[in-house]
């Protein structure tokens, strides 16, 4: 406001704040207030309530027209709500990680080399994620020269609206479920890696769907890869 008041006014009961009543008081407390340093294009957005307080700096940027707050580690950002559904979709159909924008994003259909030097490729033939939200990714993997292990290939998961992210090494099984450990000269062979656990309750929480994507790397992938996960449930 332009008093210098601050509320969080947050309508979904399910949401991370709503879940825990002194985070709900901390933040839609109407003692709030924050202070503006115009030549730093800096917001700080004193949150107080009782014995807890917390301190938010923030980046003030400008999108569409409409001043866009950037909560920073908070993972938060603060618009006007008469801006709240412009900047909504500004964020929604924002890249899912930064740091992927300059990698390839691998659509159902298309194929990445993931060892050149071998002509190792993998295309990606489709995904599937079932009731519990484990992503199953089929694909086809072909090599002209073989290689001995997959150790070098790994997968990072992020959701959309989250922190934290998560890592692991990529296993390929066949479709009779056995891993597939190694490819030998001009082998090519259907098969398939899966991202268990993907959903994340306060991300959908707040947005409604499930905004998540893994990315491929490696040694030998250069820049790499990453998938756009499904969003709901087959």
């Amino acid at each position: 406001n332009e008093d210098g008041s601050a509320v969080l006014d947050d309508q979904n009961e399910n949401s991370y704040i709503n879940q825990y009543p002194r985070l709900q008081d901390l933040y839609m407390s109407k003692s709030n207030t924050f202070t503006y340093d115009k030549d730093n294009q800096m917001l700080t957005i004193h949150l107080k309530y009782e014995d807890r307080q917390a301190i938010m700096e923030c980046n003030i940027s400008i999108g569409n027209n409409y001043y866009m707050i950037d909560g920073g580690e908070f993972n938060y950002s603060f618009v006007r709500a008469e801006n709240y559904q412009a900047a909504h979709q500004v964020f929604m159909d924002s890249p899912i990680y930064s740091r992927w924008v300059d990698s390839t994003q691998l659509k159902v259909g298309e194929t990445v080399d993931l060892f050149p030097d071998n002509e190792v490729k993998l295309t990606l033939n489709s995904m599937e994620m079932d009731s519990e939200y484990n992503v199953k990714v089929h694909c086809t993997i072909s090599c002209k020269v073989g290689v001995s292990s997959f150790d070098w290939i790994n997968w990072t998961l992020r959701v959309k609206g989250t922190s934290g992210e998560r890592s692991d090494a990529m296993y390929f099984f066949d479709e009779n479920g056995e891993e597939i450990h190694k490819l030998t000269d001009g082998q090519t062979v259907d098969c398939y890696f899966t991202i268990d656990s993907v959903d994340d309750e306060r991300s959908m929480a707040w947005f409604g769907e499930l905004k998540a994507a893994v990315y491929i790397s490696g040694m030998y992938i250069g820049s790499g890869a990453y998938i756009i996960l499904p969003t709901q449930p087959n």
